[in-house]
């Protein structure tokens, strides 16, 4: 059996009866250390102990073998050689010289370079006078400055606060900026200091912090390539060093200076005096933090001109957008790149559909060039046997973890040597081959030997609800964990199983929960999968999901590193889709939600330019929610039709305070109270906290007489993080006091829940007035922080709604099962209560907030369709229904969960029992819209009764269908369509066969069964058979019907349409899988499958 280690996890999560039959288990790939690889082998290692008869074989081409050898107790390590072909390997020094590289930005800096030396001369006096004291430097005495413009008067007030350090000297820099037009970005005339280097150098976190506000840049450097980091480390200013640091992590800028190129002394000898030049002149012009997609077409180019093997050149990138960034750049320089031999582009993503996959295989016709790009996938998962020529960009999407603030973060970094060498090998599998390096040796020197441990970096949650369920009796989450290869702190396991108490997912003695329970079905992390089951029961699931889903991938909105009026206008853009709401979780809804509209009408790109939003986030959010969504039916929580339907658990979807609701359960303890007294904001763990700069708060709570302006006390938020020693919230949003007295908190109610209160004063937030005197007020304490002081009244009955509340969760948890009248009731009061209290607040009520999703495919291809060169062959020789031009057909763009590979995308890999096809359309798919006018063909899945049926209609060839089905298929057939019936018998596990509705009009029958012409059916309408077989529901798990919301195909009633491409796929299953053979009956003319590099060519 050939499975990912998510379906080996899940098996052995099941029990022991699995692994008790298997005798040998092999894993590749070990080197990658993927956090659950490396938490498979602590279970493996503890069942070798167990079963004596278990063998466990461990791969790879590159791994530290001494160590895997130690771990497993110094077990035996075979090497076996294989044959490799010759790799020439060249860095960035030998591309530059071999493509003859100069960019625009390369040639003014060719000219800037003396200027750079002559200003390097003049920051030199500065620094060197700083060495021994600030105060004992006026640069007045060194730099002819005059004041007859105001560019001359920004150096003198630059020179000034470089010389003083003074308050006075930084306001009149801020000054300047503000209210004189001046860049926050100017550079000194004659060092090329900014003003965002002066701060830092002089020490004065306060000007650093509000330049970082108006949007400097930290990434551009001075005469001597420093940067604001760079000076803050060289004069030992340590908090403003972390406040950079934490800001370039922000922003994913990447900005620390070990990410700079630097010709270290020893290295330089390496290199001849022309290759350091040339390696200085292109990093100064450019940022090796970023993809330089020009350099890399002038070397596809290069390639594609000077070389006669036509072999395939396989492009390595970070992630999916600069994939789609790269592929845009290519198909503009179409012209010149096809000139001696035909591109053939395609693209590599684990996101992507399997059938789209094998392209990358398909041998390319003569005179072309398969051009691939991918992310690491290409690294170790696929061999393409006629790759000749690799281009390491060297850089890797990677998502890390701190404990302590709860922070997560996707980011592009370096890869390791081992990585490196896994990539130059995939061009000398089968013959030698060429890797191009887009960094330079001495970069590669300073790269580590293996990459860090995914479970080093990345949130422990998960992980300890599946170290409940597999580790031996007695044994805690914290002390299994240690038992890793390379275990994770005990303070961060501890951390996890902390918060994990915290929502409930354990108890007090580390077992699992009812809620627990779910949480491990759910491919999201813990917090996002409370928020789901919240919704589910509060009956909001639609805006829920899709907030959750941009929450657990990364940030929608591009920031403008360039520009600060760039950065101002995205603030701008952000703060409209608020609308007044003072939510960021507002925000991504709307976006979402805007941005399906544009895509409906193809100005998707439009939109995205326009308001900043990353476009390649937005198609894989979209995936991602379908993903969820059928992992939600198939979990049970949501039905096919009936009591617990889709529109069943939306019902209250348009309210937002029930939104917010669902929200806040998930999120607790991120939770933020307003301090009205001392004007400030304090969370459990920080006395004094800001609104983030990129929040849609940020301005309305940046002050202390606008904090108190607040509509309530209560904000709930995404994450904290520092800048500095300060902490900022972000992603927030304001509650109303009720929502956090009845949803935050543990669902075990304190026994001092509810006490009289005769103090004057309270730890606890002031949510409503308090006119009443002492005897009538009461404290409702929802935890150790959250209290609240009201009336006895108003405070008994809060916490009646909330005892209410987690005794109808309790159940609902513990049975799914549709809620009855009472517990209907509970629900009606809760969102009657959230309403008015947010309206008695003030806050608004937006419209449009559940509005149903549109039914559409993730296009992997977006934005822009990439066009190949007809020829190449298609192996496919399956069959397929009627005749028509197999160009006008979509192939299966059928989406389903990716449930090997979700880790690659997002970082939340979960195990599923299941390993279907990944969640990707073709790269000619269109809305399903689209696809259904193209297809000549419309499938319906037709329930019959009993065998006897199907065999009476095979033997007459009619069907009696119930009138709302006849109504359906008869319009689709005048349509001029060609009508496939799917024929499945209720309950018995399988499909029976497909046919074709011949005619509209009822036919003539010696047909005389009650069965079939009951008084509840129309007279029978003419079929014709085509195949008649079993094939059981589970041959079809991959399949997901898009007009049926993603669900299984199995899971359709009668009459229930089939998207065109996914019907296909069913009806082929008769012809490719190996069941009992099928009747086979005359059906006329055949169609072919499509070849899938047709109508594709630049």
């Amino acid at each position: 059996m050939y499975c990912t280690s998510g379906v080996l996890l899940r098996s052995l999560m099941a029990g022991e009866g699995m692994i008790s039959t298997v005798t040998h288990i092999i894993i590749d790939e070990v080197h990658e250390r993927d956090r659950l690889s490396d938490f498979m082998l602590i279970v493996l290692r503890e069942a070798l102990s167990k079963y004596r008869s278990l063998r466990l074989i461990l791969m790879s081409a590159t791994v530290d073998a001494k160590s895997y050898s130690a771990y497993f107790n110094n077990c035996p390590v075979i090497s076996v050689p294989g044959k490799q072909y010759e790799v020439k390997e060249y860095f960035l020094e030998d591309v530059l010289k071999q493509t003859c590289y100069m960019s625009t930005e390369m040639e003014k800096m060719r000219g800037l370079l003396e200027v750079r030396k002559t200003q390097a001369a003049a920051l030199e006096k500065w620094t060197s006078a700083v060495s021994d004291s600030f105060d004992a430097i006026h640069l007045h005495e060194t730099s002819k400055i005059s004041t007859s413009s105001s560019n001359n008067e920004m150096d003198a007030a630059l020179s000034e606060a470089w010389s003083c350090g003074s308050e006075s000297t930084f306001a009149q820099v801020l000054y300047l900026i503000n209210s004189e037009n001046i860049s926050v970005d100017y550079q000194h005339t004659e060092t090329g200091v900014t003003a965002l280097m002066v701060a830092a150098a002089r020490g004065s976190l306060d000007s650093v912090e509000q330049l970082l506000h108006l949007g400097a840049n930290i990434n551009l450097k001075a005469s001597n390539d420093f940067r604001a980091l760079d000076w803050a480390k060289k004069f030992s200013r340590t908090e403003i060093s972390e406040a950079l640091q934490a800001y370039a992590t922000n922003f994913e800028q990447n900005a620390t200076a070990s990410n700079e190129f630097r010709t270290e002394p020893g290295a330089a000898r390496k290199l001849s005096e022309a290759d350091n030049e040339l390696l200085e002149l292109y990093h100064t012009s450019f940022s090796d933090s970023k993809i330089d997609n020009n350099l890399i077409v002038s070397l596809i180019a290069h390639i594609q001109n000077e070389n006669v093997n036509r072999g395939a050149i396989l492009v390595f990138l970070p992630g999916y957008e600069d994939i789609i960034m790269l592929k845009e750049q290519l198909l503009l320089e179409s012209s010149r790149l096809n000139q001696k031999s035909k591109m053939i582009l395609l693209v590599l993503h684990s996101n992507m559909q399997t059938s789209d996959q094998r392209l990358v295989f398909r041998p390319t016709p003569p005179n072309s060039r398969k051009i691939i790009l991918s992310t690491n996938i290409a690294e170790t998962s696929l061999t393409i046997e006629d790759v000749c020529y690799v281009i390491d960009t060297g850089k890797v999407k990677e998502k890390s973890y701190n404990a302590l603030t709860g922070v997560s973060q996707l980011s592009t970094v370096w890869i390791s040597k081992s990585c490196a060498l896994q990539r130059k090998g995939r061009a000398g599998r089968v013959q030698s081959g060429i890797c191009y390096r887009m960094y330079s040796s001495v970069r590669y020197e300073a790269m580590p030997m293996y990459p860090t441990p995914e479970i080093l970096r990345t949130p422990l949650q998960e992980l300890c609800l599946f170290a409940k369920q597999l580790a031996p009796p007695n044994t805690s989450i914290v002390d299994f964990l240690s038992r890793a290869m390379d275990p994770p702190s005990s303070t961060v396991s501890r951390s996890a199983v902390s918060l994990l108490k915290t929502i409930d997912a354990l108890d007090t003695w580390e077992d699992l929960t009812d809620l627990g329970h779910h949480l491990v079905d759910l491919p999201v992390e813990p917090k996002y999968g409370k928020m789901l089951i919240y919704a589910l029961v509060l009956k909001c699931l639609d805006p829920v999901l899709t907030i959750v889903c941009c929450l657990s991938y990364r940030e929608l909105f591009i920031v403008p590193s360039c520009m600060a009026d760039k950065r101002r206008m995205a603030a701008t853009e952000r703060a409209k889709f608020a609308n007044g709401s003072l939510s960021d979780h507002m925000v991504l809804l709307r976006v979402f939600q805007n941005w399906q509209e544009a895509r409906k009408q193809g100005r998707e790109r439009q939109f995205c330019n326009q308001n900043f939003v990353n476009a390649a986030t937005m198609e894989i959010i979209m995936g991602t929610r379908a993903q969820v969504l059928a992992q939600l039916r198939a979990s049970g929580f949501i039905k096919a039709k009936g009591p617990l339907d889709i529109k069943y658990v939306n019902s209250n979807s348009d309210n937002w305070a029930v939104v917010k609701a669902a929200l806040i359960g998930g999120l607790y303890p991120n939770i933020a109270r307003v301090d009205r007294e001392h004007g400030v904001m304090r969370t459990v763990k920080e006395h004094k906290v800001k609104v983030h700069m990129t929040s849609v708060l940020s301005d309305t709570a940046s002050k202390k007489a606008v904090v108190e302006n607040l509509p309530t006390d209560w904000i709930m938020y995404e994450e904290l993080t520092k800048i500095g020693r300060q902490p900022y919230i972000r992603t927030a949003t304001v509650v109303s006091p009720i929502t956090v007295a009845v949803f935050a908190g543990p669902s075990k109610i304190p026994f001092d829940a509810l006490s009289d209160s005769h103090l004057e004063g309270s730890a606890g937030s002031d949510s409503e007035e308090e006119d009443n005197g002492p005897d009538q007020t009461a404290t409702l304490k929802v935890d150790d922080w959250a209290t609240f002081r009201t009336d006895s009244e108003t405070a008994q009955l809060a916490l009646q709604l909330r005892v209410k509340w987690h005794s109808l969760l309790s159940k609902k948890l513990r049975s799914n099962r549709i809620l009855n009248f009472m517990e209907e009731t509970v629900i009606n009061t809760i969102v009657r209560v959230l309403s008015a209290e947010e309206q008695a607040l003030g806050l608004s009520q937006p419209s449009g907030v559940g509005k149903r999703p549109y039914l559409m495919v993730p296009d992997m291809q977006a934005p822009g369709r990439v066009e190949l060169c007809e020829g190449l062959n298609s192996d496919s020789a399956s069959s397929s229904l009627g005749s028509s031009d197999s160009s006008q057909r979509p192939k299966n763009n059928s989406p389903s969960p990716n449930k090997g590979n979700y880790d690659r995308f997002n970082g939340n890999a979960k195990l599923f029992e299941e390993n279907s096809v990944p969640n990707v359309v073709s790269p000619g798919s269109n809305e399903l819209q689209r696809a259904n006018c193209a297809s000549p063909f419309r499938y319906f899945v037709i329930k019959a009764g009993q065998l006897k049926n199907i065999e009476l209609s095979v033997t007459h060839r009619v069907w009696a269908f119930l009138p709302l089905t006849q109504g359906r298929i008869v319009q689709a057939y005048k349509g001029g369509k060609t009508v496939i019936l799917v024929f499945s018998i209720q309950g018995s596990g399988h499909f029976q066969g497909y046919a074709r509705l011949t005619g509209d009009s009822p036919v003539a029958s010696d047909l005389n069964v009650p069965e079939m012409i009951g008084h509840q059916l129309n007279p029978p309408l003419p079929v014709e058979w085509m195949k008649r077989s079993n094939i059981p529901h589970h041959a079809t798990r991959h399949l997901y019907n898009p007009y049926n919301d993603y669900a299984k195909v199995q899971m359709s009633r009668d009459g229930q349409e089939i998207e065109p491409s996914v019907g296909e796929a069913l009806c082929q299953l008769w012809d490719t899988l190996p069941w009992s053979a099928s009747s086979h009956f005359n059906r006329g003319p055949r169609l072919n499958r499509p070849n899938n590099f047709n109508n594709y060519k630049v």
